[in-house]
């Protein structure tokens, strides 16, 4: 199923078109791809309201779903949560969209994307919100503990062995400056 959509089809101002459909996968695998998520147990909707005004499309709405990705600190699986706005303008290929002068307006204008005069494809639109909403650092819980630096064991579902190790830090060659000396007791176990 593909995000197109005949812009004849779609109802000038006044009663939106409706939509809600799931993302096709492959756009949510592109999207994905440099995470190390998991593409298959993604679950992305669109749903958003097409209204036409002469040449332009207006798209509004939210995607939503579910993801999995490594979680940041012990890379186990966490399940991140997406919900985003989607504001988009569609205007003819080659026509200039009106843009605000105003910096604080264009931060809040809407995402614009253009058309060949036929149809509008929302591939290109749920790419890009999905790249802009994915998480920096994912966490499977907010009290993950992470892997340990030494041993890389899960701190989470088991306990080094080994004694606490007093890292190698690039300060410590500042001789006795404040830093170094602050970190100096610094013990990671």
């Amino acid at each position: 199923m593909e995000l197109r959509f005949k812009i004849k089809e779609i109802p000038q101002l006044g009663t939106p078109k409706r939509v809600a459909q799931a993302v096709p996968a492959a756009i949510v695998e592109e999207a994905l791809a440099p995470t190390g998520a998991d593409a298959a147990k993604a679950k992305v909707e669109l749903e958003v309201e097409l209204m036409r005004d002469q040449d332009e499309v207006i798209v509004h709405g939210r995607l939503r779903g579910t993801l999995v990705m490594p979680c940041s600190r012990c890379l186990e699986p966490a399940t991140v949560r997406l919900s985003a706005p989607v504001d988009a303008v569609f205007t003819r290929q080659g026509a200039e969209p009106e843009l605000p002068e105003d910096v604080e307006a264009l931060l809040e204008a809407p995402d614009t994307f253009s058309h060949d005069g036929v149809t509008i494809q929302l591939d290109e639109a749920c790419r890009e919100i999905l790249i802009a909403e994915l998480p920096l650092s994912p966490r499977c819980s907010s009290s993950c503990k992470g892997l340990c630096f030494t041993c890389g064991a899960n701190l989470n579902t088991e306990r080094c062995a080994h004694p606490p190790v007093e890292p190698e830090l690039p300060a410590a060659s500042l001789g006795g400056g404040a830093l170094a000396q602050g970190l100096k007791g610094l013990k990671i176990s």
